[in-house]
């Protein structure tokens, strides 16, 4: 089977992020080929020392964090920026995958799909000129029919969820230079800097004509992620206090269990909660 890197970043003081980042890991580890590489960029090494029998800890210093960032000072080129410096440097097809997410099965097929040089991103969001959101309407109103990266913004342009970017071998650092380029210059002409990164990777990998979603294969909780890390918690309090090996780890992670988190869990207002606890 085709070698494969998943890659995650970590960064920050945010102790919940490294959690999600450590149970991730298992997770991915659990369904991935035995030649898979996992790699994670962090500024907090001493989180991943559990992690570390079967993860590549690479060191991202202050400087190196600065110099990511460009000359914009945009915090989430540095995403971009570890996936160009692991695709130049890792043999494969590249995965990369954020901290709040795990794997749901085998990815044979994932792979499979890779070789034909199909890339993949998590899901479809929307038409960038249809989304209602306050930012994305602004984005629009700003980028439509400007070209960055060498890519036009119209109105066939979508706007994909960059949770997860798969990436082949042979396209990966050529689509990521691209998605650079288009970032780059989007902060240049002060284009709504929310979800520029996430856009420029989507306008990339849709060109290619061979983009796909892998809701399939990963799941990502970014919209309950307070219910999701309380249980990621508990589930290492239960493992470390009962000293399991890591091979019986995995055999313990019941993915249909964690399933349940995965849609957003309703809020419920002030005024509710104090009527319902009488």
């Amino acid at each position: 089977m085709s070698s494969i890197t998943f890659l995650y970043l970590a960064f920050g003081d945010n102790f919940n992020n490294h959690s999600m980042a450590n149970f991730s890991l298992l997770t991915f580890k659990k369904f991935a080929p035995a030649n898979a590489r996992f790699v994670i960029y962090t500024d907090r090494p001493e989180y991943y020392q559990y992690s570390s029998t079967f993860v590549e800890i690479r060191l991202m210093t202050k400087q190196t964090m600065e110099d990511w960032q460009g000359q914009f000072n945009f915090v989430w080129r540095i995403k971009i920026m570890a996936m160009l410096d692991s695709a130049e440097k890792d043999l494969g097809h590249l995965v990369y995958v954020d901290t709040d997410t795990f794997a749901l099965q085998d990815f044979s097929s994932m792979i499979e799909k890779l070789d034909q040089e199909k890339c993949f991103m998590h899901v479809r969001e929307s038409l960038l000129s249809e989304d209602k959101a306050l930012m994305k309407k602004r984005m629009w109103q700003q980028a439509q029919n400007k070209i960055f990266g060498g890519m036009i913004v119209n109105k066939t342009s979508a706007m994909w969820n960059a949770g997860v970017v798969g990436l082949d071998s042979k396209n990966k650092i050529e689509l990521l230079t691209k998605a650079l380029l288009s970032t780059d210059e989007m902060c240049e002409q002060n284009i709504e800097k929310w979800l520029i990164e996430q856009f420029s990777l989507s306008q990339a990998l849709s060109s290619t004509g061979k983009l796909e979603a892998t809701d399939k294969w990963i799941a990502h909780y970014w919209g309950n992620k307070e219910e999701m890390t309380k249980n990621i918690h508990l589930f290492f309090s239960k493992i470390f206090q009962e000293a399991r090996p890591q091979n019986e780890i995995l055999s313990l992670i019941e993915i249909d269990f964690w399933k349940k988190f995965l849609l957003p869990k309703k809020k419920v207002s002030f005024l509710k909660s104090v009527i319902n606890s009488f």
